[in-house]
């Protein structure tokens, strides 16, 4: 990859398999370690966004699914930074805990900055600082069963910056659609954790204890 030839030696991104369940189409490793996941989409698969910005294209399923995917493939590798990519428009990513903040898009055509030099800075802020902490409770995403997130009831939106650029951020949103009639809807603020039961590819199994 020309990324290889970009960074140097000592960084190396691949189609490697990471540790944990899901499969980034691709990922940076540091001498071995994980720095950071790439998630690359069809263009169509974006092409309904426009103009918008993606805390309001979330709000859209195709938009949810998206942002869903990356932000579990670096919640489950306790990854700060994740790209997203188009080929033709990219976004960089980075988190905190369960928050997660995105760049505006930047155009392959853009000069300033060029975007392998945004990618080259993202891949060093990631040897510098790769890590950030597991979601704390993670459940299969709806329409990604190879993959994890945090469910949350709550959304939030700011500005941030990435790579010198304006971005937004929000806590992460468990989709609430085509919920039969006769079922109840909880949150996790229903029950009262006690214990981890086991914890393997597929996640982790807890105890929990419902409020009522």
């Amino acid at each position: 990859m020309i990324l290889n030839d970009l960074t140097g030696p000592d960084y190396v991104y691949s189609r490697r398999p990471t540790d944990t369940p899901g499969i980034p189409d691709f990922n940076c490793h540091l001498i071995g370690s994980l720095i950071l996941v790439m998630e690359a989409k069809r263009k169509h698969v974006l092409e309904d966004m426009g103009e918008q910005t993606f805390p309001e294209f979330y709000n859209t399923s195709k938009g949810k699914d998206v942002i869903q995917q990356i932000y579990n493939y670096m919640g489950g590798n306790e990854l700060r930074y994740g790209i997203l990519t188009t080929y033709d428009n990219h976004w960089f990513l980075c988190r905190e805990h369960t928050k997660l903040w995105i760049s505006k898009t930047l155009p392959l055509q853009s000069e300033s900055p060029p975007v392998l030099k945004a990618y080259a800075y993202l891949t060093r802020q990631a040897k510098e600082n790769p890590n950030s902490p597991k979601p704390q409770v993670l459940v299969p995403a709806q329409g990604d069963n190879n993959s994890r997130t945090l469910r949350s009831n709550s959304k939030s939106s700011s500005s941030s910056s990435l790579t010198n650029q304006a971005s937004s951020t929000f806590s992460n949103q468990q989709s609430s659609s085509n919920v039969p009639v006769n079922q109840q809807k909880f949150s996790f603020a229903d029950f009262k954790f006690k214990s981890i039961l086991g914890e393997g590819r597929s996640g982790k199994t807890l105890l929990c204890e419902f409020r009522g």
